[in-house]
């Protein structure tokens, strides 16, 4: 396997599912320079090796430098074969667990490129998808209020996405963060993507707004199989999406989670 190189600059995606994520990374990835990658496994790699601190045999020889090394080089190793400067990571960068291996272990500035929408808008986007797509999970439950509760459960991606935000916007600087609104990054995406380039200090490239590519990096495309047909699926024009799912979602969610707006 190719070694590109070690020397990469590192940022990350937080946001909420359902907000524009492979729309903007399939745009960005238009400049070989860059990667946006999925939704990453970096932190749960992570994890598995801080756990290996509790094992016996490492207590019993207890070589914290060592395996810090794994730790210090994992976003590098990890990317070491893509070919792209640039990586910009999916993921819940700033959840306490995971801030921890950041700012523990990664040795330069950190900015975050957030994405959000109205939580409303993001269970109406889920539903209006389940509609139109039998082989989505969502469709292991029958009724609206069943999808919303799966949706909307403690340890979900929802949850856990909010839960991340609330980390960075009460406690990261403001000039680490980049926040897009959906609406505004479908209305307006080549103002939206300029404004990310200068958040991270890089030049401008002339990104192509029509007939845009489907997700894939190095080879690698998303297996929506797994999850139900066409969740990743890019459309081809910018349109804000049909809300009409709204009026769907009962008043009592409405009221439990109209509030949560961006």
């Amino acid at each position: 396997m190719k070694v590109h190189t070690l020397n990469k600059k590192h940022f990350f995606l937080v946001s909420l599912p359902r907000t524009g994520n492979t729309l903007l990374a399939s745009l960005l990835n238009q400049n070989q320079k860059i990667a946006v990658t999925p939704n990453s496994i970096i932190f749960e790699i992570a994890k598995n090796i801080l756990k290996l601190k509790e094992d016996e045999l490492f207590l019993n020889y207890p070589d914290h430098e060592s395996l810090d090394n794994i730790l210090i080089n994992l976003l590098n190793n990890y990317y070491s074969h893509w070919k792209q400067e640039y990586i910009i990571t999916r993921s819940l960068a700033s959840l306490p667990g995971n801030k921890f291996f950041v700012k523990k272990y990664f040795k330069q500035n950190v900015k975050y490129i957030v994405l959000v929408r109205d939580l409303l808008e993001v269970l109406s986007s889920y539903l209006k998808w389940a509609d139109d797509e039998s082989s989505s999970f969502l469709n292991r439950y029958d009724t609206i209020e069943e999808k919303i509760n799966f949706l909307m459960k403690a340890d979900g991606m929802i949850a856990q996405s909010l839960n991340a935000l609330q980390e960075l916007f009460n406690h990261e600087k403001p000039e680490n963060i980049c926040l897009v609104k959906y609406n505004d990054l479908v209305k307006n995406p080549k103002y939206e993507i300029n404004k990310i380039y200068k958040f991270l200090n890089l030049k401008e490239f002339e990104h192509r707004f029509f007939n845009i590519d489907q997700m894939e990096l190095n080879g690698v495309g998303y297996n929506d199989g797994v999850l139900g047909n066409n969740l990743h699926k890019v459309k081809q024009n910018f349109t804000i999406e049909d809300n009409s799912f709204l009026k769907l979602i009962p008043d009592f969610y409405k009221q439990k989670y109209g509030h949560i707006k961006f």
